[in-house]
């Protein structure tokens, strides 16, 4: 694909405005008794996503993308467990560790393409932190996708690696629905 003068003007016009719009996440997960999440950064929209916070009383979903090539994956978790954009109760979070605006800046913008309504925007929540520090609190494999049941105070009740499978998608349904 060759870039042009205008793409590279695009960018810039991009990064500028992740720059003015401020968009920046942190990520923490800590290891007590049990794993926690902790999250603050913004979906696509630009609206905030907090956990603990934002979640009301409810656990959620969260998967977890730690490099590029999990897209996939995720998506297969997405079909697989029947979440859709029209409906609340689950996340997608692509860890990516980039700190430089521009960078950053460029990632939103073409994520923004991809989803490109409000609703699959307000489920895409990318977090700009160190994927192996945060997969490693998580007690994950950085080099697989993750998905997690995740409550309103950041406790992790279930979370399992790779690909959607039937047997792993137990786990998670079963978290979800245990009160």
């Amino acid at each position: 694909m060759a870039i042009n003068q205008h793409h590279v003007i695009g960018v810039f016009r991009i990064v500028s405005l992740a720059a003015v719009l401020g968009f920046s996440a942190s990520v923490h997960a800590v290891r007590a008794d049990d794993l926690l999440l902790t999250v603050d950064t913004k979906d696509l929209n630009g609206n905030s996503v907090e956990i603990p916070g934002k979640l009301g009383s409810r656990r959620i979903v969260v998967l977890l993308g730690f490099s590029h090539d999990h897209q996939g994956a995720l998506d297969g978790w997405k079909q697989g467990l029947g979440l859709s954009d029209s409906q609340g109760g689950w996340l997608e979070m692509p860890v990516i560790g980039v700190g430089a605006a521009p960078i950053k800046a460029m990632i939103l913008g073409g994520m923004r393409r991809r989803f490109d309504t409000t609703e699959a925007r307000a489920h895409m929540a990318p977090v700009f932190t160190n994927a192996a520090d945060l997969a490693r609190r998580l007690r994950l494999d950085p080099r697989e996708p993750a998905a997690l049941v995740v409550g309103p105070t950041g406790e992790v009740f279930a979370a399992v690696s790779g690909a959607y499978a039937p047997a792993k998608a137990t786990s998670i349904t079963r978290a979800l629905a245990a009160l």
